[in-house]
Protein backbone atom coordinates (compact mmCIF):
# COMPACT_ATOMS: atom_id res chain seq x y z
CA UNK A 1 0.00 0.00 0.00
CA UNK A 2 2.99 2.31 0.50
CA UNK A 3 3.68 2.11 -3.24
CA UNK A 4 0.14 3.28 -4.04
CA UNK A 5 0.40 6.12 -1.52
CA UNK A 6 3.69 7.13 -3.11
CA UNK A 7 2.20 7.11 -6.60
CA UNK A 8 -0.76 9.26 -5.51
CA UNK A 9 1.48 11.64 -3.60
CA UNK A 10 3.90 12.05 -6.51
CA UNK A 11 1.07 12.64 -8.97
CA UNK A 12 -0.49 15.29 -6.74
CA UNK A 13 2.82 17.09 -6.18
CA UNK A 14 3.41 17.31 -9.93
CA UNK A 15 -0.22 18.14 -10.76
CA UNK A 16 -0.54 15.06 -12.96
CA UNK A 17 -3.47 12.76 -13.61
CA UNK A 18 -3.44 9.01 -14.18
CA UNK A 19 -5.74 6.70 -16.10
CA UNK A 20 -5.57 2.96 -16.60
CA UNK A 21 -6.49 0.44 -19.24
CA UNK A 22 -6.67 -2.94 -17.57
CA UNK A 23 -7.24 -6.46 -18.80
CA UNK A 24 -5.89 -9.34 -16.73
CA UNK A 25 -6.04 -7.22 -13.55
CA UNK A 26 -9.78 -6.66 -14.13
CA UNK A 27 -9.79 -3.24 -12.47
CA UNK A 28 -7.62 -4.13 -9.48
CA UNK A 29 -5.07 -1.38 -10.20
CA UNK A 30 -7.87 1.18 -10.31
CA UNK A 31 -9.21 -0.16 -7.04
CA UNK A 32 -5.82 0.24 -5.40
CA UNK A 33 -5.26 3.73 -6.78
CA UNK A 34 -8.66 4.92 -5.59
CA UNK A 35 -8.39 3.31 -2.15
CA UNK A 36 -6.32 6.29 -0.96
CA UNK A 37 -8.28 9.29 0.39
CA UNK A 38 -8.01 12.22 -2.00
CA UNK A 39 -7.19 10.05 -5.00
CA UNK A 40 -9.83 11.87 -7.05
CA UNK A 41 -7.30 14.69 -7.40
CA UNK A 42 -5.11 12.51 -9.59
CA UNK A 43 -7.16 9.54 -10.81
CA UNK A 44 -9.14 10.28 -13.95
CA UNK A 45 -10.63 6.88 -14.81
CA UNK A 46 -10.16 3.39 -16.15
CA UNK A 47 -11.29 1.10 -18.93
CA UNK A 48 -11.38 -2.59 -18.09
CA UNK A 49 -11.03 -4.30 -21.44
CA UNK A 50 -11.09 -7.97 -20.59
CA UNK A 51 -12.31 -9.23 -23.96
CA UNK A 52 -10.45 -8.77 -27.22
CA UNK A 53 -13.58 -7.20 -28.68
CA UNK A 54 -13.43 -4.34 -26.14
CA UNK A 55 -9.69 -3.96 -26.65
CA UNK A 56 -10.36 -3.51 -30.37
CA UNK A 57 -13.68 -1.62 -30.38
CA UNK A 58 -13.18 0.70 -27.40
CA UNK A 59 -9.42 1.05 -27.10
CA UNK A 60 -8.54 0.73 -30.77
CA UNK A 61 -6.02 -2.07 -30.41
CA UNK A 62 -5.16 -3.38 -33.84
CA UNK A 63 -6.44 -6.94 -34.41
CA UNK A 64 -3.16 -7.69 -36.15
CA UNK A 65 -1.28 -6.85 -32.94
CA UNK A 66 -3.38 -9.35 -30.99
CA UNK A 67 -2.96 -11.97 -33.72
CA UNK A 68 0.81 -11.51 -33.89
CA UNK A 69 1.65 -11.11 -30.19
CA UNK A 70 -1.43 -12.38 -28.21
CA UNK A 71 -3.85 -10.38 -26.11
CA UNK A 72 -1.62 -10.59 -23.03
CA UNK A 73 1.48 -9.17 -24.72
CA UNK A 74 3.42 -6.01 -23.99
CA UNK A 75 2.62 -4.80 -27.51
CA UNK A 76 -1.13 -4.94 -26.83
CA UNK A 77 -0.67 -3.32 -23.41
CA UNK A 78 1.22 -0.44 -25.02
CA UNK A 79 -1.58 0.15 -27.53
CA UNK A 80 -4.13 0.04 -24.71
CA UNK A 81 -2.14 2.53 -22.63
CA UNK A 82 -1.66 4.94 -25.53
CA UNK A 83 -5.37 4.97 -26.31
CA UNK A 84 -6.59 5.34 -22.73
CA UNK A 85 -4.34 8.40 -22.39
CA UNK A 86 -6.14 9.93 -25.37
CA UNK A 87 -9.62 8.98 -24.15
CA UNK A 88 -9.05 10.20 -20.58
CA UNK A 89 -6.88 13.16 -21.63
CA UNK A 90 -4.19 12.25 -19.15
CA UNK A 91 -1.47 13.49 -21.45
CA UNK A 92 1.98 12.37 -22.31
CA UNK A 93 3.92 13.52 -19.25
CA UNK A 94 5.65 10.80 -17.36
CA UNK A 95 6.17 10.36 -13.69
CA UNK A 96 9.33 8.85 -12.30
CA UNK A 97 9.04 7.37 -8.85
CA UNK A 98 11.72 6.57 -6.35
CA UNK A 99 9.80 4.36 -3.97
Amino acid sequence: MELIKGINSSLKKKGLKISTAESCTAGYISKLLTSIPGSSECFEGSIVAYSNNIKIEVLGVQPSTIDKYTEASAEVAIEMAERVKEIMKTGTQSLQLAI
